[in-house]
């Protein structure tokens, strides 16, 4: 694997951005590229302060199922006897009356009184020793798997199902607070700590009941399908995945995927709640807390699918899993997502193309946060599917297995079924004009890897250090420096100009040290390329420093024009004044000469006056 050093500040580092680029030869670019690379090597790692000050803070803790306007009755809660006091013949009667008294709803509230908090602490043993005779009654079904002649034990008979389902809807099923929109100013999605269920040791005790009973081979699907596990109750299980209570999700999540394995007739109804929440979270910009879960399922359910794919998972992927990126809460669950769609184009290699360019269409302009998340995901793509899939690979446009593709070419010969009469003056001419020239396109994966390198270009170049370092950072993954060495001839030209200009003008210090790393990286991957690379780029700075000469030749002259007409105003206005003046002192001397002729004289600036006067001036 190609290694890149961490980002660090390269001692004795020339920072002065006013430097020559184009001055020196081949050689000394070279040379500083190299001592660049090798400081980059050699300088330390730069280790965050990992010691700060730590605040404790007591998590807030509510029930949320018991949150009722009306008030609570908490009844008492019988105290139970243990199993091994109690007659074989009698407990499965025993069981069902243990599952009957943790029904009863508790409190939880450190004020409550003495005896509410007894209740509290029987129903705890109650549920405890629900788990153990559980745990007791499978092994001894275990037992009998080895041994047939052992008589049989049933931990769920038929007359305990409904009371378990029953169990679960009292302790666990409950109305979630309405789903918050997204404004586009969220950013920060982890600023507030979830609310933690106050009731969860004994939640966890019952959905470790409700487990067992899953998967328990005294449970018929076909049966429980009907009443105990029914569809209604299966969707409030898939809702109650938007808790804010992280446990509690970790555990719905196991819970949703047994019931997905052990009823199929309940699949089809588990992937349509899915696909309509994440058509709510993608399109709508609804927060959904279980969206990270719901994939790991999906990837579970891909990961199982059999080749070919059927369209019916084909059509889930492209229209409810692809469109997710476009929602607001992608950080939250970008990972869960992003190893969802490697485990699909496992299966489906065909759509590998497809989804790399679905990504560089849909790629963010204005997020950084998820231009590196973007980034992220490309990386995990080329590393599940591999770099001899991505080049060899052909875009279907997400065509479906079922469908066939459009024709391209029909061979057209004497033992052909379509050919009739009606067809031979058509393959007569088709005879006779000259074949058509095959033209020499480039495979489209090469296409599609130049497109998916000019993006990571733009990265490298963005002004955003966290975006450039994370698109730097790819180069040392190995799947992608092979990508590079086997498209070197489109790739390395692409990536380095804005690789050139990072180590001229990039104002973070970081990126300069990755820069000159993932520069000797490509270096040792086709040295006369990037000799050749590096003449270029010397020459365009040559060309961009002639013409910014240039530029400034201009704008000096039309500055010095500029000035010459404000001269030439100015002076314009100073002899018009000049006049004006003149003009005025002798119409005042001529007005004291004539007194008795100043009440008739015409007005300073008459025409007459001015008629009268005219050669005066023009002497003068």
């Amino acid at each position: 694997m190609s290694n890149i050093s961490s980002p660090a500040t390269k001692p004795g580092q020339n920072t002065d951005q006013s430097q020559d680029p184009g001055s020196g030869g081949q050689e000394d670019l070279m040379a500083d590229i190299l001592q660049g690379a090798a400081d980059a090597q050699a300088a330390p790692k730069l280790l965050p302060n990992l010691v700060s000050e730590v605040v404790l803070k007591k998590k807030e803790q509510r029930n949320s199922y018991y949150h009722d306007e009306n008030g609570i009755i908490y009844d008492e809660v019988p105290e139970m006897k243990p199993f091994k006091n109690v007659d074989v013949a009698n407990r499965e009667n025993h069981f069902i009356q243990m599952l009957l008294s943790c029904n009863i709803r508790v409190n939880f509230d450190e004020n409550a009184p003495e005896n509410q908090k007894l209740y509290n602490t029987r129903k705890s043993n109650n549920l405890g020793m629900l788990v153990g005779y559980i745990a007791l009654g499978e092994k001894k079904q275990a037992n009998q798997a080895t041994n047939p002649d052992l008589p049989k034990t049933f931990v769920f008979p038929k007359s305990t199902w409904m009371v378990v389902r029953k169990l679960v809807e009292t302790n666990i099923l409950r109305e979630l607070p309405h789903p918050d929109f997204i404004s586009e100013n969220s950013t920060d999605f982890d600023e507030e700590d979830p609310i933690m269920e106050e009731s969860w040791p004994h939640m966890e005790k019952v959905y470790d009941i409700f487990q067992h009973f899953i998967m328990s081979p005294d449970v018929e699907p076909k049966i429980a399908k009907l009443d105990a596990v029914d569809s209604g109750f299966v969707v409030q299980l898939v809702n109650l995945l938007d808790t804010e209570d992280p446990r509690e999700r970790e555990t719905l999540k196991a819970v949703v995927h047994k019931i997905y394995a052990r009823f199929a007739a309940h699949r089809m109804l588990i992937r349509n709640r899915m696909v309509s929440i994440f058509e709510r979270v993608g399109f709508g910009n609804i927060r959904f807390n279980g969206t990270a879960e719901l994939l790991e399922i999906m990837g579970s359910v891909f990961a199982g699918l059999t080749v070919p794919v059927k369209d019916e998972y084909l059509l889930l992927f492209r229209y409810a899993i692809l469109p997710l990126h476009h929602a607001m809460s992608l950080p939250t669950f970008n990972k869960q997502l992003s190893q969802t769609i490697v485990l699909f184009l496992q299966k489906e290699k065909r759509w590998t193309l497809d989804v790399i360019r679905y990504l560089l269409r849909t790629w963010p302009k204005v997020s950084s946060p998820k231009e590196v998340l973007y980034m992220a995901e490309i990386e995990d793509i080329i590393d599940g599917v591999g770099v001899d899939q991505l080049l060899a690979g052909s875009a279907t446009n997400f065509s479906l297995n079922g469908t066939n593709s459009s024709i391209s070419m029909i061979n057209l010969n004497a033992n052909s079924p379509i050919i009739t009469s009606n067809h031979a003056a058509s393959k007569d001419i088709l005879l006779l004009s000259p074949p058509k020239k095959k033209e020499n396109k480039p495979p489209l994966g090469r296409v599609i890897v130049k497109s998916l390198f000019k993006q990571v270009r733009e990265c490298i170049e963005s002004s955003q250090f966290q975006v450039a370092e994370r698109a730097l950072t790819m180069f040392a993954n190995q799947n992608m420096m092979s990508l590079v060495s086997r498209t070197k001839l489109e790739t390395i030209p692409i990536l380095f100009l804005p690789l050139y200009a990072n180590t001229r003008r990039h104002w973070s210090e970081s990126v300069k040290t990755l820069t000159y790393s993932v520069l000797r990286l490509l270096m040792d991957a086709d040295k006369p390329l990037f000799q050749m690379c590096a003449a270029n780029a010397r020459q365009r700075e040559q060309k961009r420093r002639e013409s910014n000469m240039s530029e400034d030749a201009l704008n000096k002259l039309e500055k010095d024009a500029l000035q010459n007409v404000v001269q030439a105003n100015e002076i314009a206005i100073k002899k018009q004044k000049a006049y004006d003046e003149l003009k005025q002192k002798m119409i005042d001397e001529k007005n004291k000469a004539n007194p008795n002729q100043s009440k008739t004289l015409p007005r300073v600036g008459s025409s007459s006056s001015l008629s009268s006067q005219e050669n005066s001036f023009d002497t003068l």
